[in-house]
């Protein structure tokens, strides 16, 4: 083999040591690299898909027997269900939402959800995951959006290309139509 010149000799170690060094660089924890993240479970009612905050969700249940419609209550208010011997009011949030349902004669799956002393279920077509989600990652609700519908929504986050938003189930439990059905069941 020939020899090296000095310089082709240094040439050839310095892309080793750059390389050595940004491994260990890599390989060490940045604290700004440690990101809050939010556990969302993933759902889709109708053709929207959203997300909710996961902590706030006890269970997810496909119930036997469609909602018991209650007389005299809201259109959003799908009904009750008996989920062992726990009665639960069952709500289509996709009103609220201006999202367009067809719980009507089938409820493919409720998220029970409990928020301070409220224990309420929400109807859902479709339950996909649960997963981590930056709070980078989540940017504020789209200023197209209708006022009212823009309330319930605390942001919007994507998941492969496909926006979700994320509900805001504080606003949502303390809107004036829940508010009202709360005082009317005490």
């Amino acid at each position: 083999m020939p020899a090296r010149r000095r310089g082709e000799r240094a040439a050839a170690e310095e892309p080793q040591e750059v390389l050595e060094q940004r491994a260990l660089e890599l390989s060490q924890e940045r604290p700004e690299a440690q990101q809050e993240a939010l556990k969302v479970l993933l759902f889709r009612i109708g053709r929207e898909h959203a997300g909710l905050s996961a902590e706030y969700v006890r269970e997810v249940v496909r119930p036997q027997n469609p909602p018991a419609r209650v007389p005299g209550t809201p259109d959003f208010v799908l009904g009750l269900v008996n989920l062992r011997g726990r009665i639960v009011a069952c709500l289509d949030v996709g009103q609220f939402l201006g999202i367009k349902s067809r719980f009507a004669h089938s409820l493919p799956f409720m998220v029970v959800i409990t928020y301070e002393d409220l224990e309420m279920g929400i109807a859902v077509d479709e339950v996909s995951a649960v997963m981590d989600v930056p709070t980078s990652e989540i940017e504020p609700p789209s200023s197209a959006l209708s006022a009212e519908r823009a309330r319930f929504i605390k942001g919007v986050f994507y998941v492969r290309k496909r926006p979700l938003s994320l509900i805001d189930l504080e606003s949502l439990v303390h809107s004036d139509q829940i508010s009202q059905l709360r005082e009317a069941t005490v």
